[in-house]
């Protein structure tokens, strides 16, 4: 009897450190994980002059040392309540076929009427700005579809 005690605990050390090494290994994994490719900025201006409602301005620095060729933006545009703007879906995406250059900036401005049924008199934000998808001018593509990583 003496001996299966001792089995049963070497089996359970084993798996002690068989859970432990599997734990450790993963948590190292995430703080190695790759930094995030860009760095965005956006504002809401609601007296823009290539709008009727409002227009956002994007500032995007491309961070890696890729070219980027296309991206796709999404962010969600709130009222002074903090209430959702949009009566058809709650965020808004942008497909951008802009090329940033490694390590460079992007700024430009888009209308957002296209987004509009009826416009509010209300001073609208932006928030949950992030870049769901990026396509490099090699063919690899970064992706985030819901910002978690853009998030955490």
């Amino acid at each position: 009897m003496n001996s299966l005690n001792c089995k049963s605990s070497k089996e359970f050390w084993k798996i002690v450190i068989f859970c432990f090494g599997f734990f450790f290994l993963n948590s190292c994994n995430s703080y190695a994980e790759e930094i995030i490719p860009y760095i965005i900025q956006g504002s809401i201006d609601m007296n823009s002059e290539i709008a009727d409602v409002c227009s956002v301005e994007l500032k995007i620095t491309n961070r890696t040392d890729k070219a980027i060729e296309k991206m796709t933006v999404v962010f969600y545009l709130f009222d002074s309540q903090g209430e959702v703007v949009l009566t058809e879906k709650s965020n808004i995406v942008i497909s951008i076929d802009e090329k940033i250059e490694p390590m460079e900036n992007l700024t430009k401005t888009y209308s957002l009427d296209p987004y509009f049924c009826y416009a509010k008199e209300d001073e609208y934000s932006l928030d949950y700005l992030y870049i769901s998808r990026i396509l490099f001018e090699d063919g690899s593509v970064w992706e985030d579809p819901f910002g978690m990583k853009s998030f955490r």
